[in-house]
């Protein structure tokens, strides 16, 4: 696992510093173009839903859903598997999230922000989107394997959580179309990968 995480901060790294050096001249200025147009199409009323839906993946969530989730995980298997599982996955997350951000220091867009007191480098890549697909994407995991019949399709609708966490950081112009993009992609491989390794069938059952 650990070899695998350090290979999907090594890529996560290499395109956040190719968004912020070689790319910035190409892909930021579209994606500023992108957000400028999002911004210029703002409502009282699609503002009100950006704010709900990101609070989906914001960081008290996480910090509120993820033990409680992996305490009724425990409680719903009696197995360590779904428990490691889930605490691997968002520790994973976290960690991934917070060096990169740090690391690559990318600027946020140029437009007003609707989300108030975040830092202006911390753009890339989008700690709500992380958050939002390591939570409920682990979820729908968990449901998936542990449930053989189909009711396993139950967890299918947490999956469209993540990329509308995604279009409401687009919405409140906080992110780059790359930074959610690059959540979205580097957290559903690091949650494979857990799922792969510690979700064996023996384990989860």
């Amino acid at each position: 696992l650990l070899l695998v995480w350090a290979a999907i901060l090594a890529v996560v790294l290499a395109v956040g510093l190719l968004l912020t050096g070689p790319l910035q001249g190409s892909v930021g200025v579209t994606e500023n173009d992108w957000e400028a147009w999002i911004a210029a199409h703002r409502s009282a009323g699609l503002t009100r839903a950006a704010d709900a839906v990101s609070y989906l993946g914001d960081t008290t969530t996480e910090l509120i859903l993820g033990p409680t989730l992996m305490v009724a995980a425990w409680l719903w298997r009696r197995a360590v598997g779904p428990v490691v599982f889930l605490g691997s996955l968002i520790a994973g997350e976290i960690a991934l999230y917070l060096v990169a951000v740090n690391v690559v220091g990318r600027q946020r867009p140029p437009v007003p922000l609707l989300d108030r007191g975040l830092g202006p480098t911390h753009s890339y890549p989008s700690g709500h989107v992380a958050a939002a697909t390591a939570i409920y994407g682990g979820i729908a995991a968990l449901i998936w394997l542990s449930i053989g019949d189909r009711r396993r399709w139950l967890g299918a609708p947490l999956l469209v959580l993540p990329p509308l966490v995604a279009v409401a950081r687009l919405y409140q112009g906080v992110h780059h179309v790359s930074d959610v993009v690059a959540s979205l992609l580097f957290v559903s491989i690091w949650l494979a990968t857990n799922a792969v390794l510690v979700l064996r069938e023996p384990t989860v059952r």
